[in-house]
């Protein structure tokens, strides 16, 4: 039985970041990866429904585009809170033809996206993956 990686994708709000983020894609030999510089909390219609969506940067509240996007039984995990406060990292569930359920798994820290003004500009975080540091998220189907 040979193993079929899923295919994913990821959105990158800048594009020097984006360029670095398929660096790393390209030496870590992760070919199945599509990527889209635009405002990650605004998703990706075209490629929808998705099964998991992770957004890498913390949001003010769930953006309904994303939940929007998730195939029925999807799941996205988000850091919601304010800019350099006290967030939680927010499990969204779609159910088969049901609401979406919302559970909080834990606090987090992450940075604010950048539509939450020039705070993120001036954050200086050390991650190796450049979408921490921007409105980004990923996306995967199985």
């Amino acid at each position: 039985i040979k193993y079929r990686q899923p295919e994913k994708q990821h959105a990158e709000r800048y594009r020097t970041l984006a360029r670095q983020a398929e660096e790393r894609f390209r030496a870590l030999k992760l070919g199945n990866i599509t990527q889209l510089v635009a405002d990650g909390m605004k998703g990706w219609p075209q490629l929808a429904p998705f099964d998991r969506i992770i957004v890498t940067a913390a949001a003010s509240h769930i953006p309904p585009p994303l939940v929007s996007q998730l195939k029925p039984g999807g799941r996205m995990v988000i850091p919601v809170g304010a800019p350099f406060m006290s967030q939680n990292l927010l499990l969204v569930n779609l159910p088969a033809g049901a609401r979406s359920e919302v559970d909080a798994v834990m606090a987090a820290h992450g940075v604010p996206t950048a539509n939450q003004g020039s705070a993120v500009r001036r954050a200086s975080m050390a991650s190796p993956w450049p979408s921490s540091r921007t409105g980004s998220w990923c996306t995967g189907r199985v």
